[in-house]
């Protein structure tokens, strides 16, 4: 319903629901405020946001009152001023004069508006209070002095990060703000707290006293640390980083960020980054040299492999944190220039496993559905992704659909951060998902939770029933560690929901056998009618950065950018026409299989860029051999990593501060980040370096003035870009498809590309379900019997943020994480060290007791000196290394 209504004189129409703030700023009228943000529930405290109005007495606190028809406001009266200059009268009593020393200074909401309508003059001339503080974290400072008592950091901790970190503690005079008894803080480090408080008496203890906020200019950029795709602000001056601050109301994470966007920064400012390209001379020592000879040997040595051993006998692994400019590239130089299909990712049995049954089973690659639309759903199904570690803005706006009364259920091998807010978490046994997900399948079938004459439609439709008939549901919950009401009322819910999403992760996708749990789910979707409607869909999330990219832009032994086969002949040619060179036809060796080769001397030459193969890579000692024997190793890289210290040549990286160029989030939206800062020594971004590596080989085809140019190109190659450019991402990010239709469009009605891949449904040529037979994807291992997990911490993913000093003030190293019971089984006590056995090796690492784990399952997490977990990574039965769940053995040290 809309109302008017008049302030300060101007007439507007609003919605009703508004309050008369949110009505003012949109005719641009300033009312100040301290205890308001948008997102954050309305509280009316601090009382600087009073208004007159017509009719009414008192002042009202205009972010508290509702907008009525003929309502008649007035923002700037002299009582208004009056009123606004007593309060900021009285936040002075005790608030601490000290800008100059204070970080926030600058940006301070009490400082400027002390500014604009305090007063020079105060009645209050008594000592203030002074309250001593200690230290409650090691990233974030307190000033009590400083705390004017808004709540923002108290109500946004609890409304938007779900966590209660920070209360409000004592009474009166005397009341202040911190953690519980004044402990240490206990908090997931998301920064809400800094961003939210407007004084200056919450800050960042990695910042304090380094530069004042004036002096900075600021660049925007997208988070490096995963693939939720977060916007942010570097904020650097002489060529420094010195803090990443939030963007407000920007990108797809509204400016929230996690520990790792926020404190994560130093990185990028590291004494040990590489400033100058090296090459290892006759004596075996890595030397530094200039760029045109670093290059010069490479083009040398990797054309006369590549001209005497074929292409076969090359390879490239790229990181999927490089831009889709830069993956685009690294594509083409292996494969034009190089004559050869072996590109590859880390994640690239993520591509090879979900993927393909993402196409059969849907016709499409990446996830059905927008971010944005889990902030509503009604029911969530969360299979084997602990999201609040995977993709941590993601996991805010699950808890915000929790709170508007979402129905969200957890399958997961323990608890986590989502667990007490979740409608159930269940802990079910790893390589038992399966069977759960079936389970519900038969609960729906058995009580008829699905529209017959939409679904009679599918094929397979009888083969699924009976794939759930044989197994009652008391052996179905005794399997999955679960009641069976638990069971059933997953079912009614999640089949009943108007809005119903599945979101799955590694742990169901790359365990052994992880594909018939894709398409157990998928049947799931398809049977209830979940698939092509707002609000419903199904994400696949992995933590890369810019894994979807890397896809998008053909990073994958077996296909070309655009999802294109490389076995289609007309798909070559094109790109052949388009690339002017030669493109093989053999499909290409995947990563884990360039490891294998390299190790049987058939893999010659290989390219490294962004890629740590010794920590990350399965099989430990075996990968450093394999290295070793290349007759030629290339490392691209930020540091001198164990891989690096191999290298034949080293060439110095940019990270993502030093570049420009785009990125695509695991909800297809591709977002443009730009350079805040030149590169450190000599490095260079990346898509530089490939390009002129083309050109050092003589391909004038890789020769591009700016990454801009780049993605020109991947627009006349890849359909569903064609319509993206830097020039039309210059404010929003974009989802793909994106036609230059799309464009046209955009420019004038605002759009922002396909929030659906499914809208208009399935398709009928994938109107089919899979009825799988099996109701497990793998069995016990008697000699190795515990189920150990392999994941991420919130405050660390991949080998990148082992450089972060602030990062490993929060955890620096690897620990064994099991529940106490199954300590207690194994004899092992809390702290001590043991040693975890695999059928590829073992690994020695300490103990850590925890009750979020569940008994029979360790958890460890990847890419630590301390313990290199890829010793343990097996080989599974599909030929591809076991990289998220392996079974061990557990032993005293």
């Amino acid at each position: 319903m809309m109302v008017r209504l008049t302030i300060d004189g101007n007439q507007i129409m609003v919605d009703g629901h508004l309050n008369v703030l949110d009505a003012a700023r949109k005719l641009g009228i300033y009312i100040p405020t301290f205890c308001h943000q948008a997102r954050l529930s309305d509280l009316g405290a601090c009382r600087m946001c009073l208004v007159e109005v017509e009719g009414m007495g008192k002042l009202q606190t205009a972010c508290t009152l509702a907008v009525n028809e003929g309502m008649v406001i007035y923002t700037d009266t002299p009582r208004v001023q009056k009123a606004r200059s007593l309060m900021l009268e009285f936040l002075l009593i005790n608030h601490p004069l000290e800008c100059t020393v204070c970080d926030a200074s600058g940006e301070c909401t009490l400082q400027d508006l002390a500014f604009k309508f305090g007063s020079a003059e105060t009645r209050f001339t008594g000592e203030k209070r002074v309250l001593r503080d200690h230290i409650i974290s090691p990233l974030i400072d307190r000033n009590l002095n400083r705390c004017i008592q808004c709540k923002r950091c108290v109500r946004v901790c609890d409304e938007i990060q779900g966590v209660t970190a920070l209360g409000m503690s004592y009474r009166g005079a005397a009341t202040v703000v911190g953690p519980f008894m004044d402990k240490p803080l206990d908090c997931e480090y998301c920064s809400h707290c800094i961003w939210s408080c407007p004084v200056g008496a919450i800050t960042s203890r990695a910042m304090k006293h380094k530069m004042r906020t004036w002096e900075m200019e600021k660049a925007e950029a997208i988070c490096p640390y995963c693939s939720c795709g977060c916007t942010l602000l570097y904020n650097h001056r002489d060529n420094v980083v010195y803090r990443v601050t939030h963007a407000d109301g920007r990108g797809g994470n509204m400016g929230s960020l996690c520990s790792k966007g926020y404190f994560g920064y130093d990185v990028i400012n590291h004494p040990d980054r590489i400033t100058a390209p090296m090459v290892r001379d006759a004596d075996g020592t890595l030397r530094k040299t200039s760029w045109e000879n670093a290059l010069a040997v490479v083009a040398l040595k990797m054309g006369q492999i590549s001209k005497e051993s074929g292409g076969k006998a090359v390879g490239g692994i790229a990181s999927d944190r490089l831009t889709n400019e830069e993956l685009f590239l690294f594509q083409k130089l292996m494969r034009v220039v190089f004559s050869s299909n072996n590109v590859d990712t880390p994640s690239g049995r993520w591509s090879r496993t979900v993927v393909p049954i993402l196409e059969e089973r849907l016709g499409v690659s990446a996830a059905t559905n927008s971010l944005d639309e889990l902030n509503y759903t009604d029911a969530l199904l969360i299979v084997g992704c602990d999201i609040t570690v995977a993709n941590p803005i993601s996991g805010l706006k699950i808890k915000h659909a929790i709170r508007q009364g979402g129905l969200v259920t957890e399958v997961n091998p323990g608890k986590t951060a989502l667990s007490r807010l979740a409608r159930r978490s269940l802990s079910v046994p790893i390589g038992k998902e399966l069977t759960l997900v079936k389970g519900l399948i038969k609960v729906i079938f058995e009580e008829g939770l699905y529209d017959s004459e939409v679904v009679g439609g599918y094929g397979r439709l009888s083969d699924l029933e009976f794939s759930v008939k044989d197994k009652d549901f008391k052996s179905i919950a005794r399997d999955t560690n679960c009641s069976e009401e638990d069971i059933i009322h997953t079912a009614r819910e999640f089949a009943g929901a108007k809005k119903a999403s599945i979101i799955f992760g590694e742990i169901a996708a790359l365990q052994s056998g992880g594909g018939q749990i894709i398409n157990a789910l998928i049947d799931l979707l398809m049977l209830t009618g979940k698939l092509g409607q707002e609000g419903c869909g199904l994400y696949p999330i992995i933590a890369g950065t810019n894994f979807q990219g890397a896809v998008d832009m053909g990073a994958s032994p077996d296909r070309l950018p655009g999802h294109v086969q490389v076995s289609s002949a007309s798909e070559r040619k094109r790109f052949e026409t388009a690339f002017s060179g030669k493109i093989p036809k053999e499909k290409g060796m995947s990563a884990y299989e360039m490891m294998q080769a390299a190790a049987g001397g058939k893999l010659k030459a290989l390219y490294l860029a962004g890629v740590n193969p010794m920590v990350t890579f399965p099989g430990g000692e075996d990968v450093e051999k394999a290295l070793k024997k290349m007759e030629f190793l290339v490392v691209q890289e930020l540091f001198l990593t164990e891989t690096a210290q191999l290298a034949d040549v080293v060439l110095p990286a940019g990270t993502m501060a030093e570049r420009n160029g785009t990125l695509t989030n695991v909800e297809r939206r591709v977002q443009r980040t730009r350079k805040a800062i030149g590169g450190v020594g000599q490095s260079m971004p990346d898509w530089r370096i490939f390009s002129e590596l083309g050109v050092a080989c003589g391909d004038e085809g890789m020769k591009y003035l700016n990454s801009a140019e780049v993605l020109d190109e991947i627009a006349e190659t890849i359909p569903f870009y064609s319509g993206i450019s830097h020039r039309i991402l210059a404010e929003n990010g974009l989802q793909w498809p994106f036609s230059k239709e799309d464009a046209r469009e955009a420019y004038h009605e605002g759009y922002l590309g396909s929030r659906h891949l499914l809208a208009d449904g399935v398709s009928k040529d994938n109107r089919s379900f899979a009825a799988v037979s099996d109701w497990k994807t793998h069995g016990a291992d008697s000699k190795y019997p515990l189920t150990l997990v392999l994941g991420d911490l919130l405050f660390h993913s991949g080998s990148f943020t082992r450089y972060s000093e602030s990062l490993n003030q929060l955890a620096s190293e690897a620990t064994l994480f099991m529940n106490p019971q199954t300590g207690m089984g194994l004899d092992v006590q809390d702290g001590s060290v043991v040693r975890a056995v695999s059928a590829q090796g073992e690994i020695s690492v300490a103990v850590n007791y925890s009750e979020d784990i569940a008994p029979g399952v360790l958890f460890m997490p990847r890419h630590f000196e301390n313990a290199p977990v890829s010793a343990l990574m097996v080989s599974g039965p599909d030929g591809e290394a076991q990289t998220a769940v392996v079974h061990v053995q557990v032993v005293k040290a």
